[in-house]
């Protein structure tokens, strides 16, 4: 229908000419597509859990060894209490130092339990529409809403993967350097907050709304 609609509009110069026959031979090929799309996201999302997940949740190990790889940062940004002995810092300091850490470290934990929820919701409400989307790709006035919801789907898929590496790379500088108790108590922090963002940067339309999320539990 929206084919004739556009061949119609073709003839009075409203439509750029070709249009009509794009979306016929668009069709189908993405008839095709809403019947593989569910198999195909099961198969790249089971791919991403294995490769992000450890062994615990599921996962093969290939990023994150072990859980005890997020006790280990969250010990060093509370300034040491937890899993990892207190920085040489003199009694008053550190007890006065960490008390501020540990509230700043509750913070960006609950950050990131509200970032990542957000983002699980929306791919699993960007995967439930994905046939949806991909009609809506073969109209031209809603082919650009269409894309940027594809893009917004595999950002949030990209992410998980990306804030994994973010977390295995933190880790790694604090077991395997020598660093100063601050540097390391600053590399914790950042690695933490650096993969609670992870969805704010690879996606579009909808960093704005986990930023506003962001800022919500900020204050």
């Amino acid at each position: 229908m929206i084919a004739a609609i556009c061949y119609g509009l073709e003839n009075f110069r409203v439509m750029n000419e070709g249009t009509a026959a794009n979306i016929i031979m668009n069709s189908v090929f993405t008839l095709v597509l809403i019947f593989a799309c569910q198999p195909v996201y099961n198969v790249v999302a089971g791919a991403i859990d294995l490769f992000v997940g450890w062994p615990d949740v599921g996962g093969l190990g290939v990023l994150i060894p072990s859980g005890n790889t997020i006790d280990i940062l969250v010990g060093y940004a509370t300034g040491g209490v937890g899993t990892v002995p207190l920085p040489n810092l003199d009694p008053f300091t550190g007890f006065f130092f960490s008390g501020v850490l540990i509230m700043m470290v509750a913070s960006i934990l609950m950050l990131t339990l509200v970032m990542g929820i957000v983002r699980l919701f929306f791919v699993g409400v960007l995967a439930a529409v994905l046939p949806l989307i991909l009609v809506l790709r073969l109209i031209p006035f809603t082919k650009h809403f269409a894309d940027t919801l594809l893009q917004d789907l595999v950002g949030f898929m990209f992410a998980s993967i990306m804030a994994s590496i973010v977390l295995l790379f933190g880790y790694q500088i604090l077991i395997s350097t020598s660093l100063n108790p601050l540097t390391q108590i600053l590399i914790a922090i950042i690695t933490l907050f650096a993969a609670a963002y992870m969805s704010t940067v690879f996606v579009g339309k909808f960093g704005s709304l986990c930023m506003a999320a962001a800022n919500l539990i900020g204050g």
